[in-house]
């Protein structure tokens, strides 16, 4: 979030991710339930007073639980890299003014470096795009954020979305877009501890996925969050935890449900 105290330092930090699905709800034999969890190593830096490189290298865990069989994967997952400039930041130059506004544009790309790879000769072996450590593509995606706060009171909203490319299976998963707003208030403690309570309200849009050209109707979908969470900062640390809960959702045409999913995150400020 681009209005908090710390927005301007630089930060290296961990970030665990947990969200899962039940797929086919439905069916006897094709019912199954997939969990993703993913621990992040991230950091921020200021090339330039109003430039930020924001980063993230990713190690998965995914599970896939059916009638009969489980299947685990875990390995490295797809890296990024953002590139943010600050078109307007009040943070910087004056201090304790009442208003504060922090407006944003960046551009990124990820990495194919994670594992996709698809077997269909391997019964063992799950053959399922979305199953996969990675994507096998090199993805571009565009953001834009902006903050305001009032005295104690604030308000963000971020806006992404990805294009994706295609893989050496001839294989493009549907480009994806994102709005997410968060609305908190700041806490003060006398021990120099500042909380964060947040209410957080996302929308996510999938576009379908295509093989060898041809779109792949059983793809694809919206889905929309309602989350809770906190954020600590003192000195040169901070904890943020943030849950979310599925609200609507239509993904696959039914066949797939998102469960509630969590983030919990730990930056060294410096």
């Amino acid at each position: 979030m681009g209005i908090m105290p710390q927005s301007n330092r630089s930060f290296v930090g961990l970030r665990y991710k947990y969200f899962s699905f039940n797929s086919h709800p439905n069916s006897v034999y094709l019912k199954s339930q997939e969990t993703f969890q993913q621990t992040e190593f991230q950091f921020r830096i200021f090339p330039f007073a109003k430039f930020q490189l924001v980063g993230n290298i990713p190690y998965s865990f995914h599970q896939k639980s059916t009638f009969d069989k489980n299947f685990t994967l875990s390995g490295l997952s797809d890296p990024s890299l953002l590139g943010n400039y600050n078109i307007l930041n009040t943070l910087v130059g004056e201090k304790n003014r009442l208003i504060n506004h922090v407006l944003s544009i960046g551009l990124g790309l990820k990495f194919p470096l994670g594992k996709y790879e698809l077997n269909q000769q391997n019964s063992d072996e799950i053959n399922i795009p979305n199953f996969q450590l990675g994507t096998g593509t090199w993805d571009y995606f565009i953001s834009t954020s902006y903050s305001l706060k009032y005295k104690r009171l604030g308000w963000s909203t971020d806006i992404q979305f990805r294009q994706n490319g295609i893989n050496s299976n001839q294989y493009q998963f549907g480009n994806r877009s994102q709005i997410s707003s968060n609305l908190f208030y700041q806490v003060y403690l006398n021990n120099g501890m500042q909380i964060f309570p947040m209410l957080n309200y996302t929308i996510e849009n999938w576009e379908k996925d295509a093989e060898n050209g041809i779109v792949n109707n059983e793809s694809g979908g919206q889905i929309q969050w309602i989350g809770f969470g906190t954020e600590i900062t003192k000195s040169r640390y901070g904890v943020q935890v943030m849950c979310q809960l599925p609200t609507n959702q239509n993904l696959v045409l039914g066949e797939l449900e998102a469960q509630p999913r969590l983030n919990v995150q730990v930056n060294y400020l410096f």
